[in-house]
């Protein structure tokens, strides 16, 4: 059985996590663009009622991406009420213009967590964001070296059930249609860590308070696998590869911003 876990961000008013909930990690979301999440201290503290915790957040195109970093990383880092065990850059369309730019800052974010962060690191976002915004413009080989949290929805997904998800018996599709357009996306079939495979768990079954729906999500192993993932037990990350970023202008405008937030 897949390890199953939940996320959540301000608009769920609180958790408390039934006994019998089937919930075995969580992904809280700490901030959004240059804000902390609103309701970051309380889901904090909710947080230990799961061991597996992770973190999550929102990328902006809006605003300095090394500012959202060093907000990022000092809330994952020091927060008071928890520890967490992998964190996750979540890189979607909603709110953002996303471009050749956007997908190099991306890459740069996911760098600096790598070594601001012990633990694992990695990006959110659903097939055609990951194949025409990032897989588009960066190294396939680096990408897919970074562990991929993938939005894939099966309620329009007729032959895929709830119970398929969880049991291991299915993968999240790789082929979509855009535009009448078929796509596959790109990278290695079968690579994904984290599916977030529907959008409307139930609150009450899961204990989230404020909302009509929950975000469920399933790892691609057991709970133990996932625990070894995590390194909860302690054992020290490999190394990442490095990016080689062929865009020489971009590299420099993003290495100066680097520079000014750094005085």
């Amino acid at each position: 059985m897949r390890a199953h876990g939940i996320d959540f961000s301000k608009y769920a008013l609180d958790w408390i996590m039934p006994v019998e909930a089937n919930i075995d990690f969580a992904i809280q979301r700490t901030s959004w663009g240059l804000h902390k999440d609103e309701k970051y201290e309380n889901h904090s503290k909710r947080m230990n009622q799961v061991e597996c915790r992770m973190a999550y957040h929102y990328y902006s195109s809006a605003v300095p991406w090394f500012a959202q970093y060093e907000l990022f990383i000092d809330l994952v880092n020091n927060n008071p009420h928890t520890t967490y065990h992998g964190v996750w850059v979540d890189f979607e369309e909603g709110y953002n213009e996303l471009t050749r730019r956007t997908a190099y800052e991306f890459a740069e974010f996911i760098r600096y967590l790598r070594k601001g962060f012990d633990g694992k690191v990695g990006g959110y976002c659903n097939r055609d964001t990951y194949t025409t915004k990032l897989a588009y413009y960066l190294s396939n080989d680096w990408l897919s070296d970074v562990p991929l949290w993938l939005a894939v929805p099966i309620e329009p997904i007729i032959y895929i059930s709830k119970s398929d998800v969880l049991e291991g018996t299915r993968e999240p599709p790789w082929g979509y249609w855009v535009g009448g357009l078929y796509r596959k996306l790109s990278r290695p079939k079968g690579l994904w860590d984290l599916w977030q495979y529907s959008w409307r768990g139930d609150p009450a079954e899961l204990g989230i308070i404020g909302k009509k729906a929950v975000d469920v999500n399933v790892f691609n192993g057991t709970v133990d696998d996932l625990k070894a993932w995590l390194k909860i037990d302690g054992t020290p990350q490999p190394p990442p590869p490095e990016l080689e970023c062929k865009d020489k202008e971009i590299l420099s405008d993003l290495q100066m911003i680097i520079k000014k937030y750094n005085g």
